[in-house]
């Protein structure tokens, strides 16, 4: 769930105890593909890191069209933890999309993004969220020494280099997804997303108060990444358009065939 500035307005006119029912203070977002051996250990481990700031937290699973047991774990997960809620998407749209139909139904005032292969150390959040004391809105993961293989590392950093120039936007190739956002940065994001390239591009072009914390990467406990040479080649041409202007409606367009909880 996200707020218009219209929504916001009418907010500030609800009472505390019902506006409590209808904001949580924290929503954890990942993306999933192909990580059916993750998905226990990655709840436990949200669960585990979140506890520390609050109990009151929802954790959005999103699968994105996966091909191995994924969705009937993350039904399994769901069914053990009310807190914890599954979208399945009808079919592979990538990333991107899946983080977005994950934002499009959080509640949380501030909202975290992280990958399901626990690259991004769930244990880290805490560290993120004291950022936000220091009325940072957008707080970003820099991902420090890496554990990629060298090609991913230096395709990677090409890669973001090209995107800063086209952009004329600072792209620091360290940060992802992994971070926590205000919700008004989120409600931003949504509202613009049809001509925004890409989740990580937008917090980091975004004037919201922002700041960088040094994070241990960790090593990938899925076999194998979820990007092939073929996807990351189709994904990379995408959000070059993107940033040079091409429109691509059909980029942000996805299909949720089916939620718990």
């Amino acid at each position: 769930m996200y707020f218009s500035k219209f929504q916001e307005n009418n907010y500030k006119s609800i009472p505390l105890q019902l506006y409590k029912i209808i904001l949580m203070t924290l929503s954890v977002v990942s993306p999933v593909y192909n990580s059916a051996n993750t998905i226990y250990v990655l709840t436990e481990e949200i669960i585990k890191s979140v506890s520390e700031i609050t109990k009151d937290f929802e954790i959005i699973l999103v699968d994105d069209g996966s091909k191995d047991e994924s969705w009937k774990l993350i039904e399994s997960v769901c069914m053990e933890h009310s807190y914890v809620k599954g979208i399945k998407l009808s079919e592979n749209y990538g990333q991107h999309q899946a983080i977005c139909a994950g934002l499009e139904n959080a509640k949380g005032e501030w909202l975290v993004v992280l990958d399901c292969d626990l690259q991004d150390n769930p244990s880290e959040i805490p560290n993120l969220y004291s950022k936000t004391k220091d009325d940072f809105k957008i707080v970003l993961a820099k991902r420090m020494n890496r554990k990629d293989t060298f090609f991913k590392k230096s395709t990677s950093y090409i890669f973001w280099k090209m995107i800063s120039f086209l952009s004329k936007t600072k792209i620091h190739p360290l940060v992802g997804n992994f971070g926590i956002y205000h919700k008004n940065v989120i409600s931003r994001f949504l509202e613009s997303k049809k001509t925004e390239p890409y989740f990580s591009i937008a917090m980091q072009k975004f004037d919201f108060k922002k700041c960088y914390l040094d994070i241990e990467h960790q090593e990938r406990k899925n076999l194998k990444s979820s990007y092939s040479l073929f996807k990351l080649i189709k994904h990379g041409i995408h959000v070059l358009m993107k940033t040079c202007g091409f429109q691509n409606n059909n980029f942000h367009n996805f299909t949720i065939e089916k939620k718990v909880n």
